[in-house]
């Protein structure tokens, strides 16, 4: 077995100012106050003279700006290779907003806060480059019910609702880093759920945050535990009256963050997590051209742009930004192996769960797919979902800046992306 060494840090990026939160576009002013504070957590990955950079953060995702800023700063101070580095995000509705790049109905951007959270992220970065130390590594699996699958078709018309005999992806999986000592260093948690427990106007880490506070007081000793985002585009909180969903509140958050944790912990002490053989590292990417279904005339944008809401919002974004009148989108996946059946194919966009289930099986449960990896396209749903329509098929678009709805095309052209991984 080969060494692995690991370094890790924790760096609060919680707003010291008011600011607008990102995620609902109800909401409005100012967050009132802190429920849970936002961090980043940074695990450096070495082995031999490779490293890899994994940096979860409790933010909504990634703006295109940071990441490159990002990746240049990394490369020059460590000499990381930008595809080395991945910039995750728990996808938290109760964070600001990180990307300029959408209609203003998702959040105001703040570029004061953004660039005072990339100086803290560095200095995290910093931080886990120093205190690199070889580990082992011992990974397990369970379960979690505390999501459901959100889209329902009533009346042949796709609605937001709880579907329990939708797809789902209930496996928790808890990666686990020992040092030479046998003491836990970091713990990796991977679940699939929208943190959308609550849309109070309160700053909140949501549940991936409470989740991964009450590991880390379990575990003690400066632990950090880091939670990852599966492909939980059309999974959410299953919080309901009937058949209606229902927003919740901290409590709810604390609730189901407390179950997440539960099974964590339940995880890390049955004796069932098995060592892994650690090896070199693989880096690969592949980016795929996702078609749209068209490009709308300059006539519909102008009329559009005069009426109100986010259908305003939308048609000023293109006719401000006319390079986004493109024919495609690009879909870009990173596939990073850092061990035996330890290895993590992101991709920069809202991916729905059939997908995160498709790789899953392609890969034989050895592959953990991350959503709000590098960036982020707006929702990728799968062909029958685009002829259903609903909000994650054709709603979505306009919030993202979209020209429209995709093509059903591109769950082709993703399937065959995710098998070219695995045939290499």
């Amino acid at each position: 077995m080969t060494v692995l060494r690991l370094g890790i840090a924790k760096v609060d990026i919680t707003p010291e100012y008011p600011i607008t939160l990102a995620g609902f576009a109800h909401r409005s002013g100012t967050f009132t106050n802190v429920a849970h504070p936002l961090n980043a957590k940074i695990f450096a990955f070495a082995h031999e003279e490779q490293t890899v950079l994994l940096i979860s953060a409790d933010l909504i995702w990634w703006g295109p700006a940071s990441i490159e800023r990002l990746q240049a700063e990394c490369k020059r101070q460590w000499g990381l290779a930008p595809m080395h580095v991945l910039f995750h995000a728990t996808h938290t509705h109760s964070g600001p907003q990180v990307s300029d790049q959408f209609v203003p109905s998702l959040g105001t951007f703040s570029g004061n806060y953004v660039s005072w959270m990339e100086t803290r992220v560095l200095q995290g970065v910093a931080n886990a480059m120093a205190n690199m130390e070889p580990v082992s590594v011992e990974m397990g699996n369970g379960a979690w019910y505390e999501g459901i699958h959100r889209r329902k078709i009533k009346d042949g018309v796709c609605i937001m609702a709880p579907n329990p005999d939708g797809p789902n992806d209930p496996t928790v999986t808890v990666v686990h880093f020992r040092t030479t000592k046998g003491q836990t260093k970091g713990v990796l948690v991977h679940a699939t759920c929208h943190p959308t427990t609550t849309d109070e106007n309160r700053i909140s880490s949501e549940f991936p945050g409470v989740a991964m506070e009450q590991v880390e007081t379990h575990l003690g000793s400066g632990v950090i535990a880091a939670y990852l985002q599966g492909f939980c585009g059309d999974v959410r909180p299953a919080l309901r009256e009937g058949d209606a969903f229902v927003r919740g509140t901290d409590g709810d958050v604390r609730r189901i963050g407390g179950s997440l944790a539960a099974e964590v912990i339940r995880i890390l002490d049955s004796g069932e997590i098995a060592q892994v053989e650690t090896g070199a590292f693989t880096v690969e990417t592949q980016k795929v051209a996702l078609r749209v279904r068209e490009i709308p005339e300059a006539e519909t944008l102008n009329h559009a742009a005069t009426e109100s809401g986010v259908c305003s919002e939308w048609a000023n974004l293109l006719i401000q930004h006319p390079e986004r009148l493109a024919p495609t989108v690009q879909l870009q996946f990173t596939l990073v192996r850092l061990a035996d059946r330890l290895a993590f194919l992101a991709a920069n966009a809202e991916m729905v769960v059939e997908y995160g289930l498709q790789i899953r099986q392609e890969f034989h449960n050895a592959v953990l797919p991350l959503g709000y990896t590098n960036g982020m396209i707006g929702y990728v749903p799968t062909a029958r979902q685009i002829v259903e329509g609903g909000y994650e098929a054709s709603e979505s678009c306009a919030y993202f800046g979209l020209p429209s709805s995709f093509d059903e095309q591109i769950e082709i052209d993703i399937t065959k992306a995710i098998e070219a991984f695995e045939r290499g």
